[in-house]
């Protein structure tokens, strides 16, 4: 007759072999049938935690991580586990409560402090991200070759996220090595060349800015939130053709007033004031909120040899 701990080693192996094929529902199931037949060892334990993560069924994972937590409350991991499953289902405090746990137990946990500071992101503690992150990025120069290649994509985005953090505060100088790095370690990822375009251009650098919004163009083509930076860099090269078509590819109903006062700007560098005084005009007949437009409309009428709109 099989025995109950052989009947469960039997199912973690099936278990196992449904993870390999990246089942994690049927991993999850079969594991939690083997911690029903032996529940007294804890590595099952963290086999069942895991898979249920992995399925995206947090809260029955965070049941599992709080009896790890209970059973050993001086493993980082099982903090940093259990802080994870708050993080994925969106619930910032209980995440950071976690994590913060996991730092102290660890203080160079690099995964652990990436995402404290994403999760402080979150919950618009900007000082106590940038803390973090930078508490990150620390840890990782720290390591060895090796290890700093296997902890890459924590790096790359805590180096990300501080970035983004810097340039939201006009710190664009500080904002760009950071976004540079993170550009390096992940070239694939668009929202990675667009903060750095715009630190770039913030920084007097308009044709390193321009590679890297038509790399972004590339990868993640017909975004409008693209078209003001691409063009500002455009134009900032003194090439308004350009600048102008970019702005051109959001039809005028759906061009809203940022985008207008750039392309008002545009055409009163080619010296096209009355073409620039009528799409100004028309804007703010839409939208008569946004005072820089009743600049670039009054810089239109200046042109024209207008005293007053």
């Amino acid at each position: 007759m099989i025995s109950t701990s052989e009947q469960s080693a039997n199912l973690l192996m099936q278990a196992e072999e449904r993870a390999r094929q990246h089942d994690w529902q049927g991993a999850a199931n079969l594991a939690m049938q083997a911690l029903a037949l032996d529940n007294s060892n804890p590595d099952l334990v963290d086999k069942v935690g895991w898979y249920l993560s992995r399925a995206k069924r947090h809260r029955q994972a965070i049941k599992v991580y709080q009896t790890l937590v209970e059973h050993d409350p001086e493993w980082a991991r099982w903090a940093y586990m259990l802080g994870y499953q708050h993080y994925e289902l969106q619930e910032w405090r209980e995440a950071v409560t976690w994590f913060d746990r996991a730092v102290t137990l660890h203080s160079t946990y690099i995964v652990a402090l990436y995402r404290k500071g994403y999760a402080h992101t979150k919950l618009n503690e900007v000082g106590a991200a940038q803390r973090s992150l930078r508490a990150c990025i620390a840890a990782w120069e720290a390591l060895d070759t090796q290890e700093q290649e296997q902890q890459a994509k924590h790096y790359g985005r805590a180096c990300f996220q501080l970035g983004k953090l810097e340039l939201d505060q006009g710190r664009s100088r500080v904002a760009e090595p950071l976004l540079a790095e993170a550009v390096r370690l992940d070239s694939d990822e668009p929202y990675g060349h667009y903060n750095l375009g715009k630190a770039l251009l913030k920084n007097g650098k308009a044709a390193e800015a321009l590679h890297h919004f038509k790399i972004v163009d590339r990868l993640k083509p017909h975004q409008h939130w693209l078209v003001v930076p691409m063009a500002q860099a455009h134009a900032a090269l003194e090439q308004f053709a350009e600048s102008e078509a970019i702005l051109r590819r959001v039809p005028p109903r759906r061009r809203e007033s940022y985008m207008a006062n750039e392309l008002g700007k545009v055409l009163l560098a080619q010296g096209r004031a009355a073409e620039a005084k009528e799409i100004m005009r028309g804007v703010i007949i839409r939208d008569d909120a946004n005072h820089y437009s009743f600049l670039v409309l009054a810089q239109a009428y200046e042109a024209c040899g207008e005293a007053t709109a």
